[in-house]
């Protein structure tokens, strides 16, 4: 199984997506690909929260120790809903999907008018590589790529920023090399893209990566992708987009 431990790309990514939703400060969210629920534990605390993900396993163990949320296990192109919402998240999952068109079309239609779409993915079309295939990713992303999908689904970009400049670059490079030695090492190489996608979403809390990256330590990181964020540079990208 390829679980991702949680490390500084992913803290970066989470900073800015908390951060975001703050400003936009919805009443009811829906997150397509809540993963292992670490979003969802704090969300639905304090909003009317929805999340689906594909994995079994990830919503099964939601739904007993997040009480307060509402959670789902299926596609979203299978998922139906009159609600629509006031903010969406889509986190790293765009990549996994063959056709990102008619996804992010999907993702438009349970927004409300004036509602908010927050969507990060893997950046830069030159950098992939074995984390990618073992992700079960179909693609990396331009910024003009992200511009072109929410203009053609009719989504007004209002941001659109890099992710963890300059750490999540550093890591990018151990993630190939631990992606590398897994592919070769074990049969997840014979796994198909659905597969791969479903185990991508487990994600685990190592105690040394936890001890040496977490909010405290990272401080000089927000920083830092504070500074860097309106550049192209990274490795992962954040999009903010309003219907």
């Amino acid at each position: 199984m390829n679980e991702q431990n949680i490390g500084p790309t992913y803290l970066c990514r989470k900073k800015m997506i908390v951060e975001a939703i703050n400003k936009i400060n919805p009443s009811t969210i829906l997150e397509v690909g809540c993963g292992s629920g670490d979003l969802a534990e704090r969300l639905s605390s304090k909003y009317d929260y929805t999340g689906i993900d594909i994995n079994e396993h990830n919503i099964e163990s939601l739904k007993k120790s997040v009480p307060n949320g509402n959670f789902i296990c299926i596609n979203l192109f299978k998922f139906k809903s009159e609600k629509k919402f006031d903010l969406l998240i889509c986190s790293e999952v765009i990549e996994h999907v063959k056709n990102d068109y008619a996804f992010i079309k999907r993702l438009s239609n349970y927004i409300k008018k004036g509602g908010f779409l927050l969507l990060s993915t893997p950046g830069r079309r030159n950098l992939v590589g074995k984390n990618d295939i073992l992700a079960g990713h179909y693609r990396r992303y331009e910024f003009e790529d992200l511009n072109k999908l929410a203009t053609k689904s009719k989504l007004k970009i209002v941001n659109l920023y890099s992710i963890g400049i300059p750490i999540a670059n550093l890591f990018k490079f151990y993630n190939d090399y631990r992606a590398g030695n897994i592919l070769k090492n074990n049969k997840l190489h014979k796994k198909n893209m659905f597969e791969l996608t479903k185990d991508s979403g487990i994600k685990k809390r190592n105690r040394f990566i936890s001890f040496i990256f977490n909010d405290l330590t990272m401080i000089p990181f927000y920083f830092l992708q504070q500074l860097f964020k309106r550049s192209q540079l990274g490795v992962d990208y954040f999009l903010v987009a309003q219907k």
